[in-house]
Parts: C-alpha cells; structure tokens; sequence
C-alpha cells in the first residue's frame, strides 16, 4: 500500500489489514475496521448507514433471486428424484 501524502508527513506507515474471508463479506469487515479507529459524529455515522443499507438491501435482492431459482430447480428436480427412490424401494423388496 502506498503511503498517502499525509502519512509520509507524519512518518506514519499506513497499517494493512488483509481480509480473509472469515467475517462476512469484504464490505461488513472494512465497514467494521474503519469504525473502530474513526471519530464520527452520530450524524456521520447515521450517514454512512443510510449508503451502506442500500448496498446490504441489493446485496439480499441478488440472494433471494438467486434462491427463488434454486427453489423452481429443485422444485422440478425432486419429484423425479423421489420417484426413483420409490422405484428403487419397490425393486428392493
């Protein structure tokens, strides 16, 4: 990461925290990296909820399609898969 001017000013190197997939999603672990070491006001804070909920709200609408597809998949997929299951039931005896 290349340090910004101010850093370099300040004799500051620039800490890198590498993400590892482990909390979520990348945008949930900077949100909460960024939170910890910011001083905003509630209003800020308030602020940046409102951007973050429109990205969280998308982020649901992309899984629950993605889940309505999966459930009209399995839906047409089961009853055959019960069917051969039954067949094979009856062919065991």
């Amino acid at each position: 990461m290349k340090p910004t001017n101010k850093s370099k000013k300040l004799k500051i190197e620039p800490q890198i925290i590498n993400w590892q997939g482990e909390e979520g999603n990348l945008i949930s672990f900077v949100i909460s990296q960024n939170a910890k070491r910011r001083d905003l006001t509630s209003g800020q804070r308030a602020a940046i909820a409102v951007e973050i909920e429109r990205y969280f709200a998308k982020e649901a609408e992309i899984r629950q399609k993605a889940g309505v597809r999966l459930m009209k998949t399995l839906g047409n997929f089961l009853p055959r898969v019960q069917k051969v299951a039954l067949h094979n039931k009856l062919l065991s005896h």
